[in-house]
């Protein structure tokens, strides 16, 4: 577990969250696009819950990390992300629509919810202006 005390981690934490939410629903809209709205109000949802999180992480990472920096740490999360994709397709269909179906609760769910991360938060707060 890496240690959210640390802002800058806790700032790439937020930042990957929100990129596998995002990437979650391109992917389920062409896995199972039944799941596509359901998916979309969940992630907009969660977006909004996140925002003030959100906006901390990129102004940490903007100031603390050069442009090579974050741009490695969006290659990582891209890169993340592709396994997880992967190992999904090679997933029988119905497992897959499954995950699908399942994922606007999962990322509603406590699990998902950055802000009861009080170690987190802190974090992002201490480097906060």
């Amino acid at each position: 577990m890496p240690d959210e005390s640390d802002p800058l981690i806790a700032s790439v934490i937020v930042y990957s969250t929100s990129y596998s939410i995002e990437r979650w629903e391109k992917y389920c809209a062409t896995e199972s696009p039944v799941s596509e709205a359901a998916i979309a109000s969940a992630r907009e949802e969660w977006m909004e819950s996140h925002s003030t999180l959100l906006g901390q992480a990129a102004t940490i990472l903007q100031s603390n990390y050069s442009r090579d920096e974050r741009l490695q740490i969006a290659v990582q999360a891209r890169l993340t992300n592709d396994e997880l994709e992967s190992q999904l397709s090679a997933a029988p269909v119905a497992s897959r629509r499954q995950w699908c179906n399942e994922s606007a609760q999962r990322i509603l769910s406590p699990e998902m919810d950055l802000n009861r991360r009080a170690t987190l938060v802190q974090a992002m707060q201490s480097a906060s202006p």
